[in-house]
């Protein structure tokens, strides 16, 4: 499974290719916006297409589950890093999914930021660093306020978040053309 590179297009496929050999091992339907290998196992792909979330089995290339509830198209998605919870943004919420019940378990509505982007965060157990325009949000959905802390980030629009485990390290990307590290 390390040789594996997953793609997804506009038409809705998704593709499985080797590394080492540049082939198309699998080609399946389902995913137009992200792909997202399960940590850990890796046996489990996580994609988004519209507002929906499918998760599927690579070796049975079969959809496990279909994770239903945004209003808005799922723009970024993540796996917590055990690989049993799934984050997903929209412009109008973030929900954290439990994969073995198949159901969105924890929800956070954006306000004047829109949602563009989600990352685990690297050092917090189920906290989730969420991009926006300028402003990067904390949210502990553990806390019974449901509330974020925002940090001012960037000129634009935040639209990806990668993480570094066990340093505790953020990287950003925006539209104003800057890659920023957060520690």
């Amino acid at each position: 499974m390390v040789d594996l590179l997953s793609s997804c297009d506009h038409n809705n496929e998704i593709r499985l290719w080797n590394v080492n050999g540049g082939d198309c091992m699998l080609s399946l339907k389902g995913g137009s916006r992200q792909v997202r290998f399960q940590p850990q196992l890796g046996s489990l792909l996580a994609s988004s297409t519209n507002n929906i979330i499918n998760i599927f089995d690579i070796e049975t290339q079969t959809i496990q589950k279909t994770l239903q509830g945004h209003d808005g198209n799922i723009l970024s998605i993540c796996w917590d890093v055990t690989g049993k919870y799934i984050a997903s943004v929209s412009e109008d919420s973030a929900r954290i999914w439990s994969i073995r019940e198949g159901m969105w378990i924890f929800e956070l509505l954006s306000g004047v930021n829109k949602f563009q982007s989600c990352i685990y965060h690297p050092g917090r157990i189920l906290a989730l660093v969420i991009g926006s325009n300028k402003v990067l949000e904390l949210w502990n959905p553990m806390c019974k306020a449901n509330i974020t802390s925002s940090y001012r980030a960037h000129d634009g629009i935040i639209s990806s978040l990668a993480g570094l485990r066990g340093k505790g390290i953020i990287a950003s990307v925006s539209h104003d053309r800057w890659i920023k590290i957060w520690s």
